[in-house]
């Protein structure tokens, strides 16, 4: 029986009039000939992969840092716009990383759960070939998650982090922003834009600084541990001094699970944020693997969101972060989990035009080696059909 389930599968999949075909094992860029160019990349698999920040440096090398391997932060560099990647070794150990780059300066932030619990820093100069002293920002007997940084347009450096009273169910959860004015050598506390109630999730802190001087925070706001959950954002006019009350970001009135993938500004006027969500799902049978990557578009600096789109219009991918490219260019870094418990991280090129990336078509395991197929839209924006492969 089963090898006649495989054999019908076999001739189903030589049947389908699908395109190129690679294996996940190996890194294959994909290249249509429509009106925007676009392909895939495998970076690594590990159980811990997660908590992905990308960057583009100065010299036009992309770095990518996340957790990997188990209870280490590693870099990953990439010297051909996205298409291969190698990992270049250990910054530090901890979970729950997040990093920023201006010019070929790297600044990585990370929390450390073991005796005592803290937040640190470590900043490289040379695009992460070597890096400097480890400074830790704070640090506390409770649990610290999702620490972010970001380089503000004065120099000056703000981090970004989760402190949870009690445990991670039922406990507290307060946003913490700390800022350094000597490049990471020393922090003090900024603010504490927002803490919630017991028994609700804030995580996955977002910035953006806008050409106006605003910054703007969101977060993950999680009413069920591992459910549903609504995206919030914050406003501050003073540099994260003081921030105004908490607007919607993202939330459709259903009942869906939202993950922050984080702002994209490519001017005040043209602001991108990309999240994943299971929001399309029917609602008996939704569930955290079967969200889409897709994003929402502002006009006025934040202040209103349009309708959401589209960008990766198959399931089980978490966006973890996002970059603009040259070339007029998205980047997307994700995660793909698996029933086994392993991770692997993609990085993801789409022409800033195009709404959706493919469509998936089949999805097949023949001997153990994972076969993936996609297919381009077949209308592209200027109505053109889209070349057969």
């Amino acid at each position: 029986m089963g090898k006649l389930i495989f054999l019908l599968l076999l001739i189903l999949y030589l049947l389908l009039p699908v395109g190129p075909v690679w294996a996940s094992t190996e890194i294959w860029p994909i290249s249509y000939n429509c009106d925007f160019d676009r392909y895939t990349s495998v970076i690594a698999r590990d159980k811990a992969m997660g908590d992905i920040s990308g960057m583009v440096l100065a010299n036009s090398n992309f770095l990518m840092v996340t957790k990997y391997p188990e209870g280490t932060i590693g870099l990953f560099k990439s010297i051909d716009e996205g298409k291969t990647w190698t990992y270049q070794g250990l910054i530090m150990t901890g979970k729950w990383s997040g990093a920023a780059a201006y010019g070929n300066e790297v600044y990585v932030t990370s929390s450390y759960n073991g005796f005592p619990k803290s937040v640190n820093f470590k900043t490289s100069a040379d695009g992460g070939n070597t890096w400097g002293k480890l400074v830790e920002i704070y640090s506390a007997d409770n649990l610290l998650i999702d620490t972010r940084v970001i380089r503000l347009t004065d120099g000056a450096l703000l981090a970004a982090f989760t402190e949870v009273e009690g445990n991670t169910s039922t406990g507290v959860y307060t946003v913490i922003i700390y800022k350094s004015t000597d490049r990471g050598n020393t922090w003090s506390r900024l603010s504490s834009p927002v803490k919630g109630p017991k028994n609700v999730n804030i995580e996955d802190p977002k910035f953006v600084q806008l050409d106006s001087g605003d910054l703007l925070l969101a977060y993950e706001y999680e009413e069920k541990d591992g459910g549903y959950s609504h995206l919030y954002q914050q406003r501050s006019t003073d540099f994260g001094v003081t921030w105004e009350p908490a607007t919607n970001l993202w939330d459709d009135g259903t009942d869906a699970d939202v993950e922050p993938g984080g702002y994209l500004r490519f001017s005040d006027r043209e602001l991108w944020f990309v999240a994943s969500t299971d929001e399309d799902d029917n609602p008996e049978f939704r569930s955290f693997t079967e969200a889409k990557i897709k994003r929402r578009l502002s006009r006025d600096g934040g202040r209103t969101w349009g309708a959401v789109a589209t960008l990766l219009n198959f399931s089980d991918h978490q966006v973890m972060d996002s970059v603009i490219l040259p070339g007029n260019r998205v980047g997307l870094f994700d995660v793909r989990f698996s029933k086994s418990g392993i991770k692997t991280a993609y990085f993801y090129v789409i022409e800033k035009t195009a709404i959706n990336l493919g469509e998936k078509v089949d999805y097949l395991r023949l001997n153990n080696l994972w076969i993936e197929n996609f297919r381009p839209k077949r209308k592209s924006f200027n109505s053109k059909l889209c070349p057969a492969f």
